[in-house]
Parts: structure tokens; C-alpha cells; sequence
């Protein structure tokens, strides 16, 4: 019998845009979404379609949006406005990501270039304070 993965330890990592580019694990992320692709279509019913059923044509592979949830570390290196992913979204800098799932022997390692379009600080009253990161791909993301 197979038996679901407990999904602590994934590890989110920035690249630092250098040669050899060097990865730094985001510092405590917490719920993480990773939409790993959709497929746009293009509908193809015609007058002709069997049995009145649509029929579809897909077309442009996307890699949807990856969101993540943070401990809120304003001095940390990978939230800070000079290095972190604050720092990423005002540049508008493109920069590679990988999300490691280490939870398997051989982990795999999903890789991506991608944007981050969106930062909001959460601070409830009687709660942590914590980051909302949105994260926008581009391109191909390389699946293990």
C-alpha cells in the first residue's frame, strides 16, 4: 500500500542571477501553491461535432501562478528590500527558482524562470506576521 507524502521540508530557492549561479532556500516559507502547468485551448465544436459533445484543440502551454506564504523577516536576505524578493519585485528582475521536493530518495527538483508580482505583509492582530509572495513563470519549467 502507498502511502501519501507528509509535505514539510520543500524547499523554495531564489537564484542569485550570477555565473555559476548560486540558490538560497526562502527563509521560512510556510503554505506554498505550485500549479505545475495548463493547457489553453481552442474550441473546434462545429455543426458537424459528433453527438452534440464539444471538441477542443489545446494549444500554449502555461506554468499558472506560484504563490507562497512567509514568516514575515524584514532583515532576512531573501525578504529584504536589497536582496530578497521585495528587492526582485521593484527591479522587475526575471530570476531562476527551484522547488525541491526532498521528501523522495533521488528529490526531485522543479526549475523555472520567473517574475515575483506580487508581496503582501499580513499582520493580524492576534496572529504571526507574515508575506504573501506571488510569483508569475515564464517560459518552460523543467519537470523531473
Amino acid at each position: 500500500m502507498s502511502l501519501g507524502k507528509w509535505a514539510k521540508g520543500l524547499r523554495l530557492q531564489m537564484g542569485d542571477g550570477g555565473g555559476p549561479e548560486q540558490f538560497t532556500t526562502i527563509a521560512e516559507v510556510k503554505d506554498l501553491t505550485f500549479p505545475l502547468l495548463s493547457v489553453d485551448q481552442l474550441d473546434a465544436t462545429n455543426h458537424d461535432s459528433p453527438n452534440d459533445w464539444e471538441e477542443i484543440i489545446p494549444t500554449i502551454l502555461r506554468h499558472p501562478e506560484v504563490t507562497f506564504k512567509v514568516n514575515f523577516l524584514p532583515n532576512a536576505a531573501t525578504h529584504n528590500g536589497a536582496t530578497g524578493y521585495q528587492s526582485i519585485a521593484q527591479n522587475k528582475t526575471l530570476r531562476n527558482w527551484k522547488l525541491a521536493i526532498p521528501q523522495f530518495s533521488g528529490p526531485p527538483t522543479y526549475a523555472f524562470a520567473a517574475y515575483v508580482v506580487g508581496v503582501s505583509i499580513l499582520g493580524p492582530v492576534a496572529g504571526l506576521l507574515e508575506a504573501d509572495i506571488t510569483l508569475k513563470p515564464t517560459g518552460a519549467v523543467t519537470i523531473p
